[in-house]
């Protein structure tokens, strides 16, 4: 998978986790998943249609997700993933994927998001489509913990440079 259709992801999660968040985060190395990759507790996943299918995923593990959410509502105390936890996740999954589209569609690349499922459940893992590759990308929110942003986008409407 090129880095143009990547990057976009990447510098979407940076934004949306300082705005949204109040968080600063780090990127740490990417990787192609492999079997189940990271486990989290909670992710919020977009899929993509038209000159693309796939889906984009960000998961947190659950007392991540809790303070992230908690910093998106002003301090708002959390003591369990609650429907303000799921809701939250949801959004920055959609706003990651909505900022991302907008930097591809400036390059020439389009395609439709569905809205936002989130799926709650300790230790849980996302599998993707054989054929569609997966990039994962770890995250550090500054004092929080450790998040995963997984790319898994395979072109089938090639476009011409």
């Amino acid at each position: 998978m090129d880095a143009k259709f990547i990057n976009p992801f990447i510098s979407a999660t940076l934004q949306v986790m300082e705005t949204s968040a109040a968080t600063k985060s780090e990127r740490g190395s990417l990787f192609v998943k492999k079997g189940e990759g990271p486990l989290t507790d909670i992710s919020g996943v977009i899929g993509v249609t038209g000159k693309f299918i796939g889906s984009i995923n960000i998961g947190f593990p659950k007392d991540i997700a809790i303070k992230v959410v908690s910093n998106m509502l002003g301090g708002m105390k959390i003591d369990d993933i609650d429907d303000s936890v799921k809701d939250g996740i949801g959004e920055i999954a959609n706003m990651v994927a909505g900022a991302a589209k907008v930097q591809l569609a400036e390059i020439g690349y389009t395609y439709k998001l569905s809205i936002p499922t989130v799926v709650v459940g300790r230790d849980h893992h996302l599998s993707f489509p054989p054929n569609v590759p997966c990039i994962v990308v770890p995250f550090t929110a500054i004092g929080l913990g450790d998040f995963y942003l997984e790319v898994a986008l395979k072109m089938i409407i090639p476009i011409e440079d």
